[in-house]
């Protein structure tokens, strides 16, 4: 054998194994059924040979697979152990929280981030850093962070995405643009404004960008403002429209400084997530912290709801 066997394909065929079955140990490990018999078969071509009996009605092991079955769960509890070890290993350090947040989730995660730190781990020492959602991903991928929660899409090799909560994104002039009493405008009717966004890397700027795309929407006339209280200021200013999250300009909505206004045929919505690393082993003050700040954005969904 020329090659190791991957640790999750062992515990592919553990399951199926103890289930006795591939559409029940499929819906264990949240894969679907032919992800699992594909990973049987190239686990049986590896080893060169047959590990399950299959019939109609049920499936056994063979002999071989029964002698293998005992190696993997001896390997797979170490595994565990090893985990448990590290993670024993983790808490009995200096309390410590690396977190990173998108400069577009921080409005929504920060008060409940620090608050759960203040009021249940008042002696852990919190390290943050606000970013670009780049900036986050690159952190995250050199281990640099504990974990992070960013706005927008996240598809990155080797790591794990859970969304927490969405919410729209509004298209946003000043009272003293011409727009300002309409009660929509065209989404081709931006290629002659000067429109305002952030810079290429944030979470927000890919939602429009994906957006814009379908659409074979090309604005002309853009300025990149890298951040986002500046980027709501020069709006108010009158000095270009841009779309933004609605919880960022709520305030500013009630108070008249600007105003909101439907795109012709199309929704942008955006999505608050929780990203770490496929190889992150939490702590308990970390599933914690997770779990509180969880819970803040549900109600900001009923809320919003």
């Amino acid at each position: 054998m020329n090659a190791l066997i991957e640790l999750n394909t062992l515990r592919v065929f553990e399951a199926v194994a103890r289930n006795k079955s591939f559409s029940k140990a499929a819906e264990e490990l949240f894969l679907s059924q032919s992800a699992v018999s594909q990973q049987i078969k190239a686990l049986e071509e590896h080893l060169e040979v047959k590990l399950f009996y299959r019939s109609a009605k049920e499936i056994t092991l063979t002999e071989a697979g029964e002698k293998i079955l005992v190696h993997v769960q001896n390997l797979l509890q170490s595994t565990y152990q090893l985990k448990e070890l590290v993670s024993e290993s983790q808490q009995s350090d200096p309390l410590r929280l690396s977190v990173g947040l998108s400069s577009v989730a921080a409005p929504l995660v920060l008060e409940a981030l620090l608050k759960t730190m203040r009021v249940q781990f008042p002696g852990t020492h919190l390290e943050l850093r606000v970013a670009s959602t780049q900036e986050i991903v690159k952190r995250l991928l050199k281990l640099g962070l504990d974990f992070a929660f960013v706005a927008g899409p996240i598809k990155v090799a080797l790591l794990e995405r859970e969304v927490l909560c969405q919410d729209s994104l509004v298209f946003v002039c000043s009272p003293e643009h011409p727009w300002s009493g309409r009660s929509q405008i065209g989404l081709k009717e931006l290629l002659g404004e000067v429109f305002l966004w952030r810079e290429k890397g944030d979470g927000m700027r890919a939602v429009i960008d994906v957006q814009l795309a379908k659409h074979r929407i090309a604005l002309k006339k853009t300025l990149e403002i890298q951040d986002n209280a500046v980027l709501k200021t020069a709006v108010i200013k009158n000095l270009g429209v841009s779309i933004l999250p609605r919880h960022f300009v709520v305030h500013e909505l009630k108070q008249g400084l600007l105003c909101a206004l439907p795109v012709q045929g199309i929704t942008f919505r955006w999505e608050v997530s929780l990203v770490y690393h496929q190889d992150k082993v939490f702590r308990v003050l970390e599933r914690e912290v997770i779990r509180s700040i969880a819970q803040d954005c549900s109600l900001f969904e009923e809320i919003k709801g």
